[in-house]
């Protein structure tokens, strides 16, 4: 009866964090009539959370060992998933970079800038699709290029975009020379920047390797205890043993959760924020 008392609150208690972090949010999480804000990844994550929880709440019988799985579950792909997020960072400067040689080639080629953006955008590399599409469908509501270009640049929200897409507008706004020049130094630049950002994060796997060897070492040990030794973790069952175990649990999310955003890219400010209104 205790354990049951026990799950049930520490029940009540995951759903009122679930509630707290879906308004601060500003998500829905309870049915609606017309359709869910809450992606299908989003609610598979949650059903494995909740089903992690029960799992560890009926082996354990300690509500904050399944409040902390729960918590764990959810958070693992903000704390631990540092390497997709870097990967979409190569990605995307790849991406910029294969588009800038594209876009210089049909400049070279005789074509003027309102030529050569469409015609790059079958050969454009996946992270770069949909902002090129909108730039396109811009092009083709007759709204004047600068503009577009600047809605692009808001759309592609980097740094190093900004920098073809102030050339691109220079030479739409004032029709000068020199732009296949200038996009040539630019996917030099891209290039650039691209290596570089493939050598950071080779670089950083080795350490997100040895963190997340930690964490599944660490797990596997507490689940051992819990399972097979028993008596040694009895004392964790008290309230006060609860609330050592909460610390503990929070400590350990908490210090992964610095070291990742230790281990974030900050990228510069971009110069053409703003500029499109």
């Amino acid at each position: 009866m205790r354990a049951l008392i026990g799950l049930v609150l520490g029940a009540g208690v995951a759903a009122g964090i679930l509630l707290v972090s879906a308004s601060y949010e500003g998500r829905w999480v309870l049915p609606q009539r017309r359709r869910s804000t809450v992606s299908r990844p989003d609610q598979r994550r949650l059903l494995s959370a909740v089903a992690v929880a029960v799992g560890v709440g009926l082996v354990t019988r300690w509500p904050v060992a399944a409040i902390g799985a729960l918590a764990i579950v959810l958070v693992w792909p903000r704390v631990f998933g540092a390497t997709s997020a870097g990967n979409r960072e190569v990605e995307r400067a790849e991406a910029l970079a294969i588009w800038t040689e594209s876009l210089r080639d049909s400049v070279a080629g005789s074509m003027s800038l309102e030529q050569a953006i469409p015609a790059t955008v079958d050969a454009c590399p996946p992270a770069l699709a949909i902002p090129l599409h909108r730039l396109v469908g811009l092009m083709g509501a007759r709204i004047p290029l600068p503009d577009a270009l600047l809605r692009f640049g808001d759309d592609l929200n980097d740094p190093s975009a900004d920098l073809v897409v102030a050339a691109l507008w220079l030479n739409a706004a004032q029709r000068g020379p020199g732009l296949s020049a200038a996009l040539t130094e630019l996917a030099g630049h891209a290039r650039s920047e691209l290596e570089l950002r493939q050598r950071i994060e080779a670089g950083r796997q080795p350490l997100r390797r040895a963190s997340w060897i930690v964490v599944g070492i660490t797990l596997l040990f507490t689940a051992g205890l819990a399972v097979f030794a028993r008596d040694y973790v009895e004392p964790y069952a008290h309230p006060a043993g609860q609330v050592a175990l909460l610390v503990v649990l929070a400590t350990f999310v908490a210090s992964f959760a610095w070291a990742r955003k230790l281990s974030e890219y900050r990228a510069p400010k971009r110069f053409l924020a703003g500029a499109a209104s």
